[in-house]
């Protein structure tokens, strides 16, 4: 499920980002990925969704980086490309997991 949290709260979809349903999607177990519908109108890139999502709906590092793998995975790509990126994403989870263990951000 594709969210777009700028555009939804231009919209009117939701009347403040503190009251996005994001968190409860999640809470769901929904796979959610966060995306800036068309950046040139909504004035917004995919680092911003992401610190908005953190910092005024309350997400976790985890869960972004949950909805970044997946982003990957549901990525509109023919199949090889996808796997060739899953399989970066692999390769950087190898280096970072250690790292976000001993900063705390896999909690």
């Amino acid at each position: 499920m594709e969210v777009c949290p700028t555009s939804n709260l231009q919209t009117g979809a939701v009347y403040s980002l503190g009251h996005h349903p994001l968190p409860d999607m999640l809470a769901l177990g929904l796979r959610v990925t966060l995306n800036t519908d068309d950046p040139s109108i909504s004035d917004t890139t995919l680092t911003d969704e992401y610190l908005l999502a953190m910092t005024e709906m309350g997400i976790p590092i985890r869960q972004i980086r949950q909805m970044v793998f997946y982003a990957v995975d549901a990525a509109f790509l023919p199949e090889e490309e996808r796997r060739a990126l899953q399989e970066v994403f692999a390769e950087w989870e190898h280096i970072a997991n250690p790292i976000c263990l001993e900063e705390g951000c896999l909690n």
